[in-house]
């Protein structure tokens, strides 16, 4: 998904006016969601939200950032 503001009102409008469209955040699909994250906060990045269940992913999922990469999402369809 690319972000883009379409009016001048929105909270993310001064980032997007310092590097243009980019994208929102990417998305990986995961095995050991566990694993995964413990590797990144290793890397630099931290949770932007909690590991959780998603009853419309019918998965584990949670969001990693890290000024250097941004924002990503890890989805983990192990039950």
């Amino acid at each position: 998904m690319l972000s883009s503001s379409f009016e001048k009102k929105t909270s993310i409008d001064s980032y997007l006016d310092s590097v243009g469209p980019v994208a929102y955040h990417i998305c990986y699909e995961v095995r050991d969601i566990f694993e995964v994250v413990e590797k990144l906060r290793n890397e630099g990045f931290f949770p932007a939200s909690k590991l959780r269940y998603s009853k419309v992913l019918d998965g584990n999922h949670i969001f990693m950032y890290s000024q250097k990469s941004g924002l990503i999402e890890l989805v983990s369809f192990e039950k």
